[in-house]
């Protein structure tokens, strides 16, 4: 994909291994630092799949949220293979971070997340995740409370 689009896509390589929260915030602060407007991760197995992102980063250009998050969610005439025990754990953790954060998410684990650059969020994303499981929570209660050492979930 670099090799079609250098001028796009940036390749980041970190020195040792720290895990998925550390390698998503490196890549956040990476873009922010290059002036990106927008930025945001997915998972690389492509759950969502392409043209839901498209469709995600449009709504992001085109309107005034400073964070969207997919969700997956079973649609009447879709097929949505999924671990039964994951799900449910899934829908456990989004209702405790709903809870926690008071903020209703229907999926804090789905892999697709943009945000808007903002001071906000390069304040969120100053200090390194405590925790390396949900990170995705706790760089939403960072953003909700505007506190970089908001309480690890």
């Amino acid at each position: 994909m670099r090799a079609r689009h250098p001028e796009r896509i940036d390749v980041l390589s970190l020195g040792q291994n720290q895990g998925k929260a550390e390698a998503v915030r490196q890549g956040l602060l990476h873009a922010l630092a290059g002036g990106a407007g927008v930025v945001g991760y997915i998972d690389a197995d492509l759950a969502t799949p392409v043209p839901e992102i498209k469709r995600l980063c449009r709504l992001m250009n085109e309107g005034t949220a400073d964070v969207i998050l997919a969700s997956r969610v079973s649609l009447l005439g879709r097929r949505n293979v999924r671990n039964t025990a994951r799900h449910y754990l899934g829908r456990t953790i989004a209702t405790v971070a709903s809870r926690i954060l008071r903020v209703a998410v229907y999926d804090t684990q789905c892999g697709a997340k943009l945000f808007r650059c903002a001071p906000a969020l390069a304040a969120a994303l100053r200090d390194p995740f405590r925790s390396r499981w949900v990170f995705d929570v706790e760089l939403l209660g960072r953003l909700l409370t505007g506190a970089p050492d908001a309480p690890a979930i």
